[in-house]
């Protein structure tokens, strides 16, 4: 396991049915016909909507500079109890 491929939630993006699709070059497809593509939501590459845009707990992570969760003092937050 590559330790890239774990988000900052600590959740395992290589066990993704999104991330794996896109590995395999079969991606799903949203309703409207576009591609569901992801590398990591640690990645430099393309990103899940929903993961690039709309997780509060990357967002999180990303704004006090933390590698996941793990390093956060105040984990578990909310956002963590209701994840």
């Amino acid at each position: 396991m590559s330790k890239d491929l774990f988000g900052y939630c600590g959740l395992y993006c290589g066990g993704c049915r999104v991330y794996q699709a896109t590995q395999a070059g079969k991606p799903e497809h949203y309703e409207d016909g576009s591609p569901m593509v992801c590398t990591g939501c640690r990645s430099q590459g393309p990103v899940a909507v929903w993961c690039d845009t709309q997780c509060s707990i990357k967002n999180c992570c990303r704004e006090k500079g933390l590698e996941n969760c793990l390093a956060c003092a105040e984990n578990p937050c909310e956002q963590m109890k209701g994840f």
